[in-house]
């Protein structure tokens, strides 16, 4: 209704303006006629009172446009009023229309849900139907267990009647074990099929087998050899264990001593090594067939420092060298040891304690452990060691 009043306003505002524009036109048309009959020079009494008529018709167009206008104010007055109701009614139409839509997206969730609530009920309908068919088959199922664990129990009665006529009960820890299977214990079936196989085999020997008398005869003959034999396969085994244990307490041994020659072959290195105050060590590793040397070199300062064999000086790598080979020598068997031009890369300082070492090595005067020589030496060297000796 609001709607309505408003077009009827605006069709009654659109009337009055276009009254005022008309009334406007003819306004200026005479005020146009006005401004021509003034122009005209002659002023004659017609023009006079033609001016006069056009003066009051002026005049009396623009009190009817004033009141015009003021019929107009009003209008215009409503005219916002209904614009202000029209702006109010057009969000309350969008909220409306909002609220449709909300209400028609919470219709369509609800339509896709009743949708789906019918097809899982027909789902549950189908499986329902089944479920009859499904618990007769699970019956008849059960039906035909129960007849086979009726048949099985019979079965195990005939079995245990069987295995009380056969014997005594044996005990689990008694019980035969399949060496096809690691050695575990026979099942029933795999029992029984063993069983078939003796069974076989005993009937087939018994076809072919001779009297029992020949068999007793060939037994008392052969008994003597086997009994014989068998007392010379366990004394051959006694002898195998005795030589197996000697041979564990030899390679116990073995390993023993090259413990032994491991530590002692190191310190005898450190002991030549500090004779010139160097100091070093040797690290032996049978299994990888290597020998590895530790070598701290003394400075002038006194201090020592760790260095690698390659990066030693020639003097000092012919010590080391000379130091490793007497150390070696006190393992060895051999009645000579030759040194061939042993001190040629040294200088004169590690010429000549090297020969004073190896001088007390040979003539058995070391101080700390004084040992008579045993072995013969020859130093072979082209320089001059008289002023050493």
């Amino acid at each position: 209704q609001s709607k309505q009043q408003t077009q009827r306003y605006q069709r009654e505002l659109q009337q009055l303006t276009r009254n005022i524009q008309n009334q406007q036109s003819r306004l200026e048309s005479l005020q146009r006629e006005q401004r021509e009959i003034q122009e005209d020079e002659g002023d004659n009494d017609e023009i006079q009172q033609t001016m006069t008529e056009l003066q009051n018709s002026i005049e009396d167009e623009k009190s009817q446009i004033q009141g015009l206008e003021e019929e107009i104010e009003p209008f215009r007055t409503k005219e916002k009023e209904l614009l202000e109701q029209v702006r109010g009614c057009k969000r309350e139409l969008q909220n409306l229309e909002q609220k449709v839509k909300d209400e028609q997206h919470s219709i369509h969730m609800l339509k896709d849900n009743y949708r789906k609530m019918c097809d899982r009920l027909k789902r549950n309908q189908q499986q329902i139907k089944v479920v009859p068919a499904k618990i007769q088959q699970l019956e008849s199922a059960l039906e035909d267990d129960e007849k086979e664990l009726e048949d099985e129990k019979k079965r195990i009665k005939a079995i245990n009647a069987e295995a009380r006529k056969a014997g005594p009960e044996i005990a689990p820890e008694n019980y035969p074990r399949n060496p096809q299977n690691r050695n575990r214990v026979y099942k029933y079936r795999e029992l029984q099929q063993e069983r078939h196989r003796i069974e076989a085999r005993l009937e087939e020997w018994r076809k072919a087998a001779p009297p029992a008398d020949e068999i007793k005869q060939r037994f008392n003959a052969i008994k003597p050899k086997y009994e014989t034999h068998q007392e010379r396969v366990d004394r051959c085994n006694q002898h195998v264990d005795e030589m197996n244990r000697l041979l564990r307490h030899r390679t116990k041994e073995w390993e023993a001593m090259k413990d032994h020659v491991r530590r002692r072959l190191s310190i005898e290195f450190r002991l030549i090594m500090r004779k010139q105050g160097h100091e070093g060590g040797l690290d032996i590793d049978y299994d990888a067939k290597k020998l590895d040397m530790r070598v701290h070199m003394a400075s002038h300062d006194g201090s020592t420092q760790v260095v690698n064999s390659k990066t030693l000086s020639g003097g000092e790598r012919s010590f080391t060298q000379v130091a490793l080979i007497m150390a070696l020598q006190k393992f060895s068997g051999s009645p000579m040891c030759i040194y061939d031009e042993f001190d040629v890369f040294m200088d004169s300082v590690n010429r000549g304690n090297s020969i004073k070492i190896l001088l007390g090595a040979a003539l058995g005067d070391d101080k700390e452990k004084p040992t008579p020589p045993e072995r013969q030496y020859i130093f072979i060297t082209p320089n001059d060691i008289s002023p050493v000796i």
